[in-house]
């Protein structure tokens, strides 16, 4: 009987799939081969470290430069000649709450696991816990989205602006949220990490546009960032890539494959599945521009960030919960990332 219904499940499904438009399977393949795009720069670099030809020390300058100088780069780039980037106030106010609000509503779903018996989710102690709800509830806002909306819309028009401001909300939630559920502290130190190169690059770019100040600057400055911004997420990518490299052990998870299947499996429900519903549902219900509707189901087919595995190394969390909670999700993301973006995009008119 349930071999059935699954075979009526798949039916449905697949005639489903058969009646949309081309223009909707073309949306499916965009974020398809994005998504390969990406992992294979960070299989690069996951590589390259295995081999040892990127030795460890060499990770810091590298990602000091990424977050000082070519990220800023890249925000400056893109918000900068956004013209009427407000537009209407919405685009300016509503982007940041929601990048907050969307990392906050992952955490409180993380750690409601924490009620279930512990046999049922592998989290044996509180900071498995923490790290498991820190994991989830931070989105991959920059690798993926930033080049997939850039494919998908042009460069001139405002929701690659709007993405930037909805990530200035992500980016304080790395360093509120997701740090304060991982570490279970939360100090004056932690909060002001949120004061960094890449938040304050948007609020600076953000108040140029909105005082004019992008005429008035040189073609060949703007050339020179352009550059500088381009080479921000393949270096970027690579770096992560030394992280996962650094984090994998084939014997920890042979020794405890059990508890890492119960982690993954509540990862990729929570953050591939429930997440995705919630975010789409209200891009598609709430009063939103349009701009804010895009970027929020971009957002909402993201699995979860890789840079928390490099984060609980440093923070009192446990990396190997980390793994099994980022990875997992993260492999199962090329089905299911395509398949909520064309949905999401339709359901909005776009």
């Amino acid at each position: 009987m349930s071999n059935k219904y699954i075979i009526q499940v798949v039916i449905v499904f697949l005639r489903f799939w058969c009646k949309m438009p081309a223009f909707h399977w073309d949306i499916f393949l965009v974020p398809l081969q994005m998504l390969v795009g990406v992992y294979l720069v960070v299989g690069c670099g996951a590589f390259f470290r295995k081999m040892n030809w990127y030795p460890a020390p060499a990770e810091m300058p590298l990602y000091k430069l990424t977050v000082w100088v070519l990220m800023p780069c890249l925000i400056f780039e893109r918000i900068l000649p956004a013209n009427e980037l407000i537009g209407d106030y919405r685009n300016l106010i509503l982007p940041p709450i929601i990048g907050l609000a969307a990392t906050g509503i992952g955490a409180l779903l993380g750690f409601s696991v924490g009620f279930l018996p512990k046999k049922l989710t592998g989290l044996q102690n509180w900071k498995m816990l923490g790290t498991f709800a820190a994991c989830v509830s931070i989105l991959n806002y920059g690798f993926v989205p930033i080049p997939l909306i850039a494919a998908l819309y042009d460069s001139l028009d405002k929701t690659q602006a709007v993405l930037f401001i909805q990530n200035l909300g992500s980016e304080l939630s790395i360093w509120t949220v997701v740090i304060i559920s991982m570490s279970g502290a939360v100090n004056r130190k932690t909060l002001f990490r949120a004061i960094n190169p890449p938040t304050c690059a948007i609020v600076v770019a953000i108040l140029m546009n909105q005082l004019g100040v992008y005429p008035y600057i040189p073609q060949f400055v703007m050339n020179a960032i352009k550059l500088l911004g381009d080479a921000s997420l393949p270096i970027s990518m690579f770096t992560v890539g030394i992280s996962v490299a650094d984090a994998f052990d084939w014997r920890r998870i042979y020794r405890h494959w059990r508890r890492s299947v119960r982690i993954a499996f509540w990862s990729c429900l929570l953050r591939l599945a429930v997440l995705p519903t919630i975010f789409i549902a209200v891009a598609v219900y709430a009063p939103l521009t349009i701009e804010i509707r895009r970027v929020l189901v971009i957002h909402a087919a993201m699995s979860s960030a890789i840079f928390p595995m490099v984060l609980s190394r440093h923070y009192d969390g446990d990396p190997a919960t980390a793994f099994d909670t980022i990875l997992p999700n993260s492999i199962l993301a090329l089905i299911t990332l395509p398949v909520w973006v064309a949905l999401g995009l339709s359901l909005i008119g776009q």
